[in-house]
């Protein structure tokens, strides 16, 4: 009996070492590949964009232009879509092909945003850490207890090399994977050369940049507004409306968005769904990610009409936001 209360004393005391070593790693994370942060300087960035899904094959360019986190310019081109955005004076001004952003331009930017992400809020649950050999290098993969439900694993240098949810093993939610290399000093930062978005359906998405560099004498022309861009409020942290405040596939918001709508079919095929929504909360265009089972276009269409969901604001004004909800049980 003794020697098994001593073993269960040494593994608590394994596992509490363990994660101090987890948080200590993730501190040197923080912040280390964001050149987005406060106080950076500007730069230029020039990406190449590879698109796959299944045999199908596209390519596409990338640019972001920054020189301030309420100053910038991004660009994004896919087959027969282009997606320009420019903050400056305090609104953010879109110019698209349509006024819908469909899901693979979703997945881009997220990837990219992942990569510049301050990463992951030290409140976080670290649910286990487990160390695996990677090449010549060792890494230190951390999950995290739900509402995160995220796999982050790190190299010794606190570079995040990939970033994963919805592992494939669970039939009722999406599996993406995020994955980041070749990394480069960039001033005090470290910033990935090459990112690769995996989907669960099957779809790729690789970046490669061609260009990171300090960016001097920025022309004026590059921050034009585009004719007949949609214009809206610009603020660094918008809110939902109290007491939401998180996005929709949160666990809490959900139940109130699966409150309205015919959501049930949904729920029994635990439907995954990628949504614009506009200003008033309304489902203004909508994607089927993934299902457990076929799901007929007119059930998706019965959800969308009655759905409400979370608004978002900037002070008083309403903006458009991209979420993804899933129907899980």
């Amino acid at each position: 009996m003794l020697l098994l209360v001593l073993f269960r004393v040494s593994f608590a005391n394994d596992k509490k070492a363990e994660q101090a070593e987890a948080r200590a790693l993730l501190a040197k994370s923080h912040d280390l590949s964001n050149i987005e942060a406060v106080g950076s300087p500007a730069f230029v960035l020039n990406a190449k964009i590879h698109y796959q899904t299944g045999t199908q094959t596209a390519e596409g360019d990338g640019q972001i232009i920054w020189t301030a986190p309420d100053h910038y310019r991004v660009a994004y081109s896919a087959p027969n879509y282009f997606y320009i955005e420019i903050v400056r004076d305090g609104h953010r001004y879109l110019a698209r092909t349509n006024d819908e952003m469909p899901l693979v331009i979703y997945d881009l930017h997220t990837t990219v945003a992942k990569a510049m992400q301050a990463g992951p809020d030290p409140k976080d649950k670290i649910k286990n850490v487990a160390v695996m050999q990677s090449g010549n290098d060792s890494l230190t993969c951390i999950t995290f207890k739900p509402p995160v439900a995220m796999r982050d694993c790190l190299d010794s240098n606190g570079d995040t090399v990939t970033t994963e949810s919805g592992p494939p093993t669970a039939a009722s939610a999406p599996y993406k994977r995020y994955e980041f290399g070749d990394f480069v000093a960039f001033g005090a930062k470290r910033f990935p050369r090459k990112m690769t978005f995996r989907g669960g359906d099957g779809h790729v998405i690789e970046i490669e940049i061609q260009k990171l560099a300090l960016a001097k004498n920025i022309p004026t022309d590059e921050f034009k507004i585009p004719m007949h861009s949609a214009v809206e409020t610009w603020c660094a942290q918008p809110e939902f409306d109290p007491p939401h405040v998180a996005r929709p596939e949160t666990t809490f918001d959900l139940r109130m968005a699966l409150a309205q709508g015919p959501a049930a079919p949904l729920i029994a095929a635990g439907a995954s769904l990628y949504c614009v929504v506009d200003r008033g909360g309304r489902v203004r265009y909508v994607t089927l990610m993934h299902s457990s089972r076929p799901i007929k276009d007119e059930v998706v269409r019965n959800w969308v009409r009655g759905a409400r969901l979370p608004l978002l604001h900037c002070g008083d004004d309403g903006l458009e936001y991209q979420t993804e909800i899933t129907f899980a049980h």
